[in-house]
């Protein structure tokens, strides 16, 4: 994964080594996980919480995954991001996808609770990345030598939701403001 220097033109690596892998069923997947050693993952596909089955499923290629079947089978990192919709939704059974990988040994897991845009979840995938990259060694250096995930997760979620809200107010004629307006809003919602 390569970030552009725009000022010069000239490719610079991220520090942070990202890995993507296809998988096209749950036997894939498993042995996706269970090659994987890295703290993070991200699953950027679909999800499905059925009311008659009454659990969450990912949904890969024409399989219905059952994520509370992969304990002891297929090593979890440590943090899960579900980029998928209904991984957690707030109208179904405590059997969520998210709460699977949680059972199956994900310290901590961001699912969703209603459908999401594509477009919108990249966005907020590269937005964490990039805050991964550039934030936590600044935080980190700032204040002592360490920072709780919840910090980077929820100041991550102030700003999208902020940045969506201001976005579709200008859209719909409810505001109008300036980019300085706009750069100092949005540069508030992260202040702690």
């Amino acid at each position: 994964f390569q970030k552009i220097n725009e000022s010069k033109g000239n490719l610079k690596h991220f520090k942070i080594q990202i890995r993507w892998i296809d998988v096209s069923n749950k036997d894939e997947l498993i042995n996706a996980l269970n090659s994987y050693h890295g703290p993070l993952m991200i699953f950027d596909g679909h999800g499905l919480h059925e009311k008659r089955k009454d659990f969450g499923s990912l949904v890969i290629g024409n399989e219905f995954v059952d994520i509370w079947t992969l304990r002891k089978i297929a090593r979890i990192p440590p943090i899960v991001l579900l980029s998928a919709c209904y991984t957690h939704p707030i109208d179904a059974s405590h059997a969520s996808t998210a709460n699977g990988f949680l059972h199956a040994g994900a310290y901590t897991v961001l699912g969703t609770l209603l459908p999401v845009d594509a477009k919108i979840s990249g966005l907020f995938i590269a937005r964490l990345i990039l805050r991964m990259e550039l934030f936590i060694p600044i935080a980190i250096e700032s204040f002592g030598g360490s920072i709780r995930w919840t910090s980077i997760i929820s100041g991550l979620q102030r700003m999208i939701y902020i940045t969506e809200l201001l976005h579709n107010m200008y859209d719909r004629q409810f505001i109008n403001i300036t980019d300085d307006q706009y750069l100092r809003l949005t540069s508030k919602s992260n202040d702690y």
